[in-house]
C-alpha cells in the first residue's frame, strides 16, 4: 500500500514538473532581441497566451512597434492547412496576443515586427501540441 500511495506521490510531483516552466524563445532580428513566451509548454490544444519582448542593443524595451503573430497548421496528406494572424496589444512593456491552438501535431508561428510602418523583420519558431497533452478546457 506504501508502493502505491508512493508511485502517486511520485506522478503528481513529476505532472507539476512537465506543466511549470513557460515555452520560451530567443531570437534576433536586425539590432532587436525578440523573447516570446508562451505560458503552456507543452502548448496545449485550446487558448496559448503570448507574450513578446522587444529590447534594442542597449537592453531597454521597445513599445512603440507594431507586433502581429501569424500561426499556422502545415499541410500534410491528412488535413487542410490552417492559418490565423493576431494582433497584439501593449501590456506594460510586453506585447500580448492569445493564440487558439485547435489540434494537436506541429504549429508554426511568425511574429512581424514593424514600427513607423516600416518593416524591422520576422522571427519564426515551431510547436508541438502533444496528442497525449490533455487541453487546457479539461482542466476547468
Amino acid at each position: 500500500m506504501k508502493r502505491i500511495l508512493l508511485i502517486f506521490v511520485c506522478m503528481f510531483f513529476v505532472a507539476g514538473t512537465l506543466h511549470a516552466k513557460d515555452f520560451k524563445v530567443v531570437k534576433t532580428v536586425k539590432d532587436l532581441k525578440v523573447i516570446v513566451t508562451m505560458d503552456s509548454n507543452p502548448p496545449a490544444k485550446g487558448a496559448n497566451d503570448i507574450s513578446i519582448t522587444l529590447l534594442d542593443q542597449n537592453g531597454k524595451a521597445l513599445t512603440d512597434a507594431d507586433v502581429v503573430v501569424d500561426y499556422n497548421v502545415p499541410f500534410n496528406d491528412n488535413t487542410p492547412p490552417i492559418s490565423f494572424e493576431k494582433k497584439t496589444k501593449l501590456n506594460g512593456k510586453d506585447f500580448t496576443a492569445t493564440a487558439f491552438l485547435t489540434r494537436t501535431g506541429p504549429w508554426d508561428f511568425k511574429i512581424r515586427i514593424k514600427k513607423a510602418g516600416t518593416d524591422i523583420g520576422s522571427v519564426g519558431y515551431r510547436v508541438t501540441v502533444p496528442s497525449w497533452w490533455v487541453s487546457k478546457a479539461e482542466f476547468k
